[in-house]
């Protein structure tokens, strides 16, 4: 499966080599997020602070009254907690890397990675996607069955169908430009063990059978030969 967004051929950096085996890495990619989401997340975070001021000068200004202290402890510590929280985020949320080396996959987001074995790989495609509709169910991420890596402005997916060690089916998507070379790339690796193939994208299955189908004025000139070839 050919596909035009090739991975960079830079060399791992330090973080890929000391925890994601980027030295044995075959292929690699990285996809940023939109500077978009991270000035929205700390506009979310000002506009909060702007909101929650008022209430916090307040309480602040009248700490001696009965309950208020505890008030303001308890709005004080879920505040800060949310902010630390989105810091967190925003500092370690902004970037997907992804590491193939010829044994596993490994994807790292954040706090969040799988680290995948070829050989329980059963099932690989390439999928539309939107970062607004998850392919995970509720019921999946909550089980940790299913897992989206989701990343603004990109409209396709490496979809995943794995077994982890305990044996549990599992499902993952990861949303990155490079989706289609890793999974031609995977299939290479896993095919003579596993029998693992690439699943066209929707779009390009039916593309491939409107091709494969005779066109109407193909259709209509077999049918005006056959007529004639009656008629004699």
């Amino acid at each position: 499966m050919a596909d035009e967004h090739e991975p960079p051929t830079s060399p791992p950096d330090a973080y890929e080599r000391q925890y994601m085996d980027g030295d044995r890495a075959v292929l690699r990619a990285r996809q940023r997020q939109p500077r978009w989401v991270p000035a929205t997340a700390l506009a979310v975070m000002l506009l909060a602070l702007a909101a929650s001021w008022p209430s916090l000068a307040w309480m602040w200004a009248h700490r001696g009254a009965p309950g208020v202290t505890v008030m303001l402890l308890a709005l004080g510590s879920w505040f800060a907690i949310n902010n630390v929280a989105l810091l967190l985020a925003l500092l370690t949320d902004h970037i997907t890397r992804m590491v193939l080396t010829p044994s596993h996959l490994h994807v790292h987001r954040g706090l969040w990675t799988d680290e995948i074995a070829l050989e329980s790989i059963s099932a690989v495609s390439v999928e539309s996607s939107r970062w607004w509709r998850p392919k995970h169910t509720l019921r999946g991420a909550l089980l940790r069955r299913e897992r989206s890596y989701l990343t603004p402005g990109v409209e396709r997916a490496l979809c995943l169908e794995w077994r982890d060690a305990k044996g549990r089916a599992k499902k993952t998507w990861i949303q990155f430009e490079a989706a289609g070379a890793f999974a031609s790339r995977i299939e290479a690796l896993t095919a003579k063990t596993t029998g693992v193939r690439v699943s066209q994208m929707p779009s390009a299955r039916a593309d491939d059978e409107a091709g494969a189908r005779p066109s109407y004025a193909e259709q209509l000139r077999s049918e005006v030969l056959r007529a004639t070839r009656g008629g004699e």
